[in-house]
């Protein structure tokens, strides 16, 4: 438990100090984008608990904040660039680079 809430500390905290920082700014401005960047747009089981809750937690802070933030010209959207084939990802599903098709 104690690496799990780590990773909701490591993960969710920057996001809500970064946001916390930034929309003064844009409110005083009626403007600006907040990009909230995580890996899906659904709510299936991520592997984990603790990441699967944070990126659900990602997902409803850019909902929350758009419309918190609506009234002042800002908006906030989440984002997923689509899966990503990476080297943690290779490891994770126990694939080379030549064969990493073959676990999607």
């Amino acid at each position: 438990m104690e690496n799990g809430l780590k990773v909701q500390k490591n993960c969710l905290d920057s996001h809500l100090i970064t946001n916390y920082f930034a929309t003064p700014l844009m409110i005083r401005n009626h403007s600006g984008l907040i990009l909230e960047i995580t890996d899906r747009t659904d709510y299936r089981y991520r592997g984990n608990v603790y990441y699967t809750l944070v990126k659900y937690s990602i997902i409803n802070l850019a909902s929350s904040l758009s419309e918190e933030l609506k009234p002042y010209g800002v908006t906030v959207i989440s984002l997923t660039p689509g899966f990503l084939r990476s080297e943690a990802m290779l490891d994770y599903f126990e694939v080379l680079e030549e064969n990493w098709k073959d676990a999607i």
